[in-house]
């Protein structure tokens, strides 16, 4: 009969229980003990093996994962340069549309995006400030001093969009992009 792990776990436990009740002037259980020790040993060790081989395995895939992610890395490079190359190729050309009997290519307008050049510059309307503390630190605390400030893309936009008119420090671009299809 073989006995798994957890099964020889107890037994070896309750031999020596055993043992020890009987004392010097019992049974000797000795050999026995040998041998519940000796399987425990076997397993112990084949199961450690089986997690030294798991391990390996991990590291595998690991360093697997980190050469696929380098040649990902290194195609989404190609695909930028591509539509870049493209993009301004067709900009000098004044061409905005190509139709191929297998794709179909256009220069898309993205929609507007805020850039900001100096914060310092930008009203402060169009900026917040978030802070991060334990609930008992904030009496003590100047929240300027420890606040993290954000400045609101989405207003100047809104606001530009209403008015036309440019906030100072940031400024309002589109720009185009390559679509295949």
């Amino acid at each position: 009969m073989t006995l798994h792990l957890y099964e020889l776990s107890p037994a070896i436990k309750q031999l020596l229980d055993l043992m020890e009740e009987e004392g010097k002037g019992g049974t000797d259980w000795t050999a026995s003990l040998d041998e519940l020790e000796g399987l425990f040993t076997d397993k112990a060790v084949g199961l450690a093996k089986l997690v030294n081989t798991w391990e390996a395995e991990v590291t595998a895939y690991e360093n697997e994962m980190k050469r696929l992610g380098a040649h990902r890395t290194a195609a989404q490079n190609k695909i930028a340069w591509a539509k870049q190359y493209l993009k301004g190729n067709m900009q000098d050309a004044g061409i905005d549309h190509v139709k191929g009997d297998v794709v179909d290519i256009k220069l898309q307008n993205t929609a507007p995006g805020v850039i900001v050049e100096d914060e310092s510059l930008v009203p402060m309307a169009y900026k917040s400030g978030t802070v991060s503390l334990p609930w008992s630190e904030i009496e003590k605390k100047e929240l300027a001093d420890v606040a993290e400030m954000s400045i609101s893309k989405k207003g100047i936009l809104d606001d530009f969009a209403e008015s036309g008119i440019a906030v100072p420090g940031a400024r309002v671009e589109k720009s185009q992009y390559v679509r295949i299809r």
